[in-house]
């Protein structure tokens, strides 16, 4: 089954808040039935963001 990708991206982008992205994220993971899964950016002054399925520790 393909992932309409365009889709996702709509909804990643009108994410309203960090459970919205983890819970994209996580649909990603399971569409493609891998083990883990990751978003990172860098904003516009250099700060560092992540969310994903990876135990914190």
């Amino acid at each position: 089954m393909a992932l309409d990708l365009e889709g996702y991206l709509v909804r990643l982008e009108q994410a309203g808040g960090l459970e919205d992205i983890q819970s994209l994220i996580i649909a990603l993971r399971d569409h493609y039935r891998v083990n883990h899964a990751v978003y990172h950016w860098v904003s516009a002054d250099g700060e560092q963001y992540g969310y994903g399925t990876y135990d914190p520790s």
